[in-house]
């Protein structure tokens, strides 16, 4: 699972819904990195004390109360841990993307030493073949998951994805230059979108990616009403371009997501705004209108899905897990041949109702290590991970291969404060 609750996208959002909330913060405003150490981590309150290190430009060096986008890390950190963070001009009482630096370690990120050798494998090679500066501070990072970090090489104990040396510690959005042909889009023309990555620190095109899920790159398009929902893989030229073909389907806004792992950087999931020529409408009137699911089963073409979940109710700053039960349409008999899509069970997104909030999630089962994707099958029951931030209405887009075909269930479902009780 992968979650995030990035000012990189809601500052996407900003634009679109032009208000600001808890989480959002403008990607306009430069960001810092911050360092500390906890003295008190409340989960009740949501509150994260640190005594921080000073942040040139941003506030001096105190202990302070902070809020956190991320609520669920609190149950995570003791009073000690040193923590990385990502900061805002313009808001001091906000942490973002909270991180634990060094577990067990009172050690600053910046005077870590490269990870240990480990017999047979040359950690410096690995470093270098990932374009990481060994001079810096380095971990191995899944990919999928950005908080699993080790000192040494091997695999994620909950993926099962091989880790990757990284610089999971470095809190900056790299930079998306985006564009479009034609530059003022037209509903159900096709439209060739246009994507290159620089480093935040140098401005140079990135031209190595880190391979998750079988793809370098994940693109989300979504509607603004979130009726319209894409999830596709742009193609790379020499020169570090992706493109994409795409054809929108009605007059409106939307939101392009990139969601990808630069070598040698932490993962990234940046939004852009897109708006299509003819639409005569309003930002309120694109405003998603969400109601809860009513009828846990659906049925797409030949496979019946049927959603469960756990906890019930679901609750905020909680795992929640997505049990799915898949039946044949027409059989009705349970599916034991479910097809691998991008080297899982299954895709999952969730989207907040305000298009803040994200979790790109896959199944919580691991594939054996020597598993053949083409040949192995799965089934009936698949089960989805996700941790939602706040209370709200949620939107999940869940995908699915079966029969050579992708099948992508939409679910909306409503998560709770944690004090508060559902209605009966």
């Amino acid at each position: 699972m992968r979650s995030r609750f990035s000012p990189a996208l809601t500052g996407a959002s900003i634009l679109l819904v032009c208000v600001a909330a808890a989480y959002t913060q403008s990607p306009h405003r430069p960001a810092h990195s911050f360092r500390g150490t906890v003295a008190e981590a409340d989960s009740r309150s949501g509150k994260l004390t640190v005594s921080g290190e000073a942040v040139q430009g941003w506030m001096g060096a105190m202990t302070m109360s902070y809020q956190v986008d991320q609520p669920g890390i609190l149950t995570k950190l003791k009073p000690g841990d040193r923590i990385t963070a990502k900061v805002y001009d313009g808001n001091t009482a906000t942490l973002y993307d909270v991180r634990l630096a060094s577990p067990g370690s009172t050690t600053p990120v910046s005077a870590r030493t490269p990870p240990a050798r480990t017999p047979g494998v040359s950690v410096s090679k690995a470093i270098k073949d990932e374009g990481v500066d060994e001079d810096e501070g380095v971990a191995y990072v899944c990919p999928m998951h950005s908080d699993y970090t080790s000192d040494t090489p091997g695999k994620c104990t909950r993926c099962g994805m091989e880790l990757v040396a990284t610089h999971p510690y470095d809190t900056r959005d790299y930079q998306l230059d985006f564009h479009m042909v034609p530059a003022i889009p037209k509903a159900g023309e096709n439209l060739k979108l246009f994507f290159r990555v620089l480093h935040p620190g140098t401005g140079e095109v990135i031209k190595k990616f880190e391979v998750v899920h079988e793809k370098q790159w994940h693109l989300f398009v979504i509607s603004q009403n979130m009726e319209y929902f894409q999830h596709i893989h742009p193609v790379e030229a020499e020169d570090g371009t992706w493109t994409i073909d795409v054809k929108l389907p009605k007059p409106g806004y939307y939101e392009v997501l990139s969601d990808f792992l630069p070598g040698g950087g932490a993962s990234q999931f940046i939004a852009r705004p897109l708006v299509t020529a003819g639409f005569k409408g309003d930002l309120l009137s694109q405003k998603a209108n969400l109601v809860p699911d009513t009828n846990p089963t659906q049925t797409i073409d030949d496979l019946t899905a049927t959603v469960e979940y756990d906890p019930k109710p679901s609750l905020a700053g909680q795992y929640c897990h997505l049990i799915f039960h898949l039946t044949d349409a027409k059989t009705h008999e349970p599916v034991k041949d479910l097809q691998t899509y991008l080297g899982a069970f299954g895709h999952m997104m969730i989207m907040s109702d305000d298009m803040i909030n994200y979790i790109h999630s896959h199944p919580t089962e691991l594939m054996p290590p020597d598993a053949n994707l083409d040949t192995i099958r799965g089934g009936p029951d698949v089960t989805f991970e996700g941790l939602m931030p706040k209370p709200g209405l949620y939107r999940a887009w869940t995908q699915f291969r079966y029969h050579d075909k992708i099948h992508t269930f939409v679910n909306t479902f409503q998560v709770f404060d944690i004090e508060e009780r559902a209605p009966k």
